[in-house]
């Protein structure tokens, strides 16, 4: 799926064509046919699709206004395929997960992510069933002190997302090398080394040194 910036992309790459807008499309007509550009999906697009994925609001609304580069957000935006995000409590794995979330959202990469809370999840046959359902996950605070239902709840996700060639994220408080043993099978280990980059990032808090508003 080819995507374009802008109509000034366009004309730069294609100074010999004509090229023609529509409100979600370029169409761009060459000597040996017609190619077709999507336009970005809309900040109001990507909320929604957010929204629809569980997403929490504190951090939809944090992104859209997002200004500070910090280090899990470089570590992140410079991965080409999944990640598994270790560090401290505070030090933004999961803002940079969602920012790099919602663009790819914006550019077409994924369409139907899910946030799974795994330390707050509620209703664990629920999310069994979901996971079918979307093309993309975000396993949130897969840390060793979940339960055997959660566990095997991660389990049958990181398979899930390994054979339907689905994208994965996932942060962790814990480095890598707990949270295989803690989930105990090989197989699935290296799987999800496959689908993902092992990612740490250190530093202090941020919400501890936030500024008061």
């Amino acid at each position: 799926m080819l995507v374009a910036k802008s109509l000034s992309e366009l004309e730069r790459r294609f100074p010999d064509s004509m090229i023609y807008e529509q409100e979600s499309c370029y169409f761009v007509f060459t000597k040996t046919g017609v190619i077709r550009f999507l336009k970005p999906r809309s900040k109001e697009e990507v909320v929604k699709r957010l929204k629809e994925g569980r997403f929490p609001r504190k951090y939809i609304t944090a992104i859209m206004k997002e200004k500070e580069r910090t280090e899990a957000l470089k570590a992140v935006l410079s991965v080409k395929k999944g990640v598994f995000l270790s560090g401290k409590a505070g030090v933004g794995k999961t803002f940079a997960c969602i920012l790099k979330i919602a663009f790819l959202l914006r550019n077409y990469k994924v369409n139907l992510p899910l946030y799974v809370p795994l330390q707050n999840l509620g209703d664990v046959f629920e999310y069994k069933k979901l996971i079918w359902l979307y093309d993309s996950f975000l396993l949130d605070d897969l840390n060793p002190n979940l339960g055997e239902w959660e566990r095997k709840l991660v389990v049958e996700t990181i398979y899930h997302a390994y054979n339907e060639d689905k994208l994965l994220f996932i942060t962790s408080n814990a480095n890598f090398r707990v949270i295989a043993h803690f989930l105990k099978e090989e197989p699935l280990i290296s799987r999800l080394l496959e689908m993902c980059e092992v990612r740490t990032v250190t530093g202090e808090d941020l919400r501890l040194t936030k500024s008061p508003q």
